[in-house]
Formats: C-alpha cells, sequence, structure tokens
C-alpha cells in the first residue's frame, strides 16, 4: 500500500521505471461475448464466442504486454485480477494460459448494469468453482453471492451512476492496499468507460489492451488520474489478424 507521507519528488525517470506509489495496471477488456454479436443482453452471463476466443490467444502478443509476461521478474505482471463475470474469467484463462500468474476475481469491478441486465449478472460462487476447477482462479475472497446488486439501482441513471462511482472507488483502494505493484486488470467496457470517460478516452474495444500507471500517493480521484507516462504507454497499438483459434487453447475453458 503507498503511504502518501512516504513518497518523494522524482523530477525524471526513464520509461518503464515507476516513482514510489505509481502502480503499473494493464487494462484488458474482455474478448467477444455470446451478448456483443447482437446486443442481447437478455443472455445470462454468457460465455466467449469462438471469435471471442480467438482474440483471447492473441492478447499475450500484444506489445503492451511485452514486460508483464517477460522472464524479468523486476517487471513482469504479480497478479491477474478479473471481474466474476464468465466472459472476462475466460479472457483471462485463455490470453494468459501457462503464465503462472495468480487470478484472483473481484466483484467491483463486474460490469455496470449488474443485477439488472441478465448479461452483466453473474452467478453463485459455488458454480464458478465448479465450471473453473482445477484452473489458477483464486474464489477464496469473492462473497457467494458476489453479483446481488438491487435491479432498481442498476436500472436507472440517477441510482446507478453514483453507486458505480463508489464501487469502482472501492476497487482502486482496493488495487492501492494490495503489495502488488504491476498487475493486468479484466473488466469491462461500460466499467472501464466511468474510470477513463470520453471524450479524453476512447471506449475499450474487446480484447483491447492499455497500460495506464496510477499514482496511488495522490488523492484518488473519479475519473481515475493517469500518471504522466500514459502518453507514452498507451498509443503503441500491436496489429491483430483474425485467425483460427487454437484447440488447446479452446478446450481450456466451458464455452456453453
Amino acid at each position: 500500500m503507498c503511504n502518501p507521507d512516504s513518497t518523494k519528488k522524482m523530477s525524471a525517470f526513464a520509461f518503464g521505471e515507476m516513482p514510489k506509489c505509481v502502480k503499473k495496471l494493464w487494462f484488458v477488456r474482455h474478448c467477444e461475448g455470446e451478448h456483443n454479436i447482437e446486443e442481447n443482453f437478455d443472455l445470462k452471463d454468457p460465455s466467449l464466442t469462438a471469435k471471442g476466443i480467438n482474440q483471447a490467444n492473441r492478447i499475450a502478443s500484444d506489445i503492451l504486454l511485452k514486460e508483464a509476461l517477460g522472464s524479468d521478474p523486476k517487471k513482469r505482471a504479480q497478479l491477474i485480477v478479473s471481474s466474476p463475470l464468465r466472459r472476462c474469467l475466460q479472457t483471462a484463462l485463455v490470453a494468459f494460459d501457462g503464465q503462472e500468474i495468480p487470478i484472483v476475481p473481484c466483484e467491483h469491478i463486474q460490469e455496470s448494469y449488474a443485477g439488472f441486465r441478465p448479461c452483466d449478472t453473474g452467478k453463485p460462487k459455488s458454480e464458478l468453482e465448479v465450471e473453473f476447477r482445477g484452473t489458477n482462479v483464486d474464489f477464496d475472497k469473492l462473497p457467494e453471492w458476489w453479483y446481488d446488486i438491487d435491479p432498481e439501482v442498476s436500472k436507472h441513471e440517477h441510482t446507478r451512476e453514483p453507486a458505480l462511482r463508489n464501487r469502482l472507488i472501492r476497487f482502486m483502494q482496493w488495487i492501492n492496499e494490495r503489495e502488488e505493484d504491476r498487475i493486468i486488470i479484466v473488466g469491462h467496457k461500460g466499467v472501464f468507460r466511468r474510470m477513463f470517460p470520453q471524450p479524453k478516452y476512447s471506449l475499450f474495444k474487446n480484447g483491447e489492451v492499455r497500460l495506464y500507471p496510477i499514482d496511488f500517493s495522490k488523492p484518488l480521484t473519479f475519473p481515475i488520474t493517469v500518471h504522466s507516462l500514459q502518453t507514452k504507454c498507451i498509443k503503441v497499438q500491436a496489429s491483430r489478424k483474425e485467425s483460427i483459434p487454437s484447440p488447446e487453447k479452446t478446450l481450456s475453458i466451458k464455452v456453453n
């Protein structure tokens, strides 16, 4: 956890080197889900499509993740945090298969219409534990009814937005309190849109990766204030080509 009183000003530092209390956070939007094809929000906690698995297979090759998935332990990501919705867990498992980085689901970054739209409403922890048995997802700290949000709160903008804001602030506080300072976060367009709003930031595409260093020595603001290094970090985008999904990774998750 960063203690603002212990930080020292740094006038300049090389790209890739973080001053104390700045955490490197890689934000990854989940790949294409079944509900994304025709915006069918009535699908209950949908899985990835074949195209989505194909997209996930290419995430690890994104240039922004070169250090996060590299061999240098001082630069390598220490943790993957995922929304507990299945499309995010599946994206994380396919994209980072074999990386041996622990995956922790966090209810604070479930999608913005949780409790109202079926596609944004999850399943009990006990069901997820059965579905993802044998993976490196650690469900230990996830509440059983993590998705239990009043649908009337999510339905109406005047109640949804303040509640979502508070939830995302809790998420960033939770990130700050963790000892890891290099974290991959797999989440949703709606959640990321509130954290990094337009017009300054564009909407995340399925499977898109962005690196946003966050300075936790400063008071937490909302929308999130990105460290000045972000201008060097986020403008590099790896090219992606359509290809046939890898059979090994296609079979590593359940796609119902």
